[in-house]
């Protein structure tokens, strides 16, 4: 579904871009091109972030959440000065990825070392169907 919204956002995204906010708005449109890519990714984050709160792992959410938030604000400071609004827009998608990558690593983690039941909560057909070995 988050495909399908941000495949139909990118196609359609002038016509928007004018009728939501205007003419003068229509230099977006090469950052919605790239911002539009994160609603599959934020789809993903909210999947694995439910699971990991109704197995009461919300301390492995905040720390991914945090490593996450700390990479794009480093890139950020980096590469906006050079770059400008391009450079936001991809630190984002990035950033999502880092946390997509942070809580799949967890979550590899979590059966590797984890007690029988917590272990056996996160199953491989868990995760979107992600196989956790």
């Amino acid at each position: 579904m988050g495909v399908g919204i941000s495949l139909c956002v990118a196609a359609l995204r002038k016509p928007l871009l004018e009728i939501i906010f205007g003419h003068a708005f229509l230099a977006a449109a090469p950052l919605l091109l790239v911002l539009v890519w994160c609603v599959p990714l934020d789809f993903l984050v909210s999947y694995f972030s439910v699971a990991y709160f109704a197995w009461g792992l919300e301390r492995n959410v905040l720390i991914s959440a945090t490593i996450a938030a700390s990479v794009n604000i480093m890139l950020n400071f980096s590469t906006i000065p050079r770059y400008g609004a391009m450079a936001a827009a991809v630190n984002t998608i990035v950033s999502y990825l880092i946390y997509l990558a942070c809580l799949a690593w967890s979550a590899k983690r979590l059966r590797a070392t984890a007690n029988a039941s917590v272990a056996n909560k996160i199953s491989h057909r868990d995760f979107l169907g992600f196989h956790c070995p």
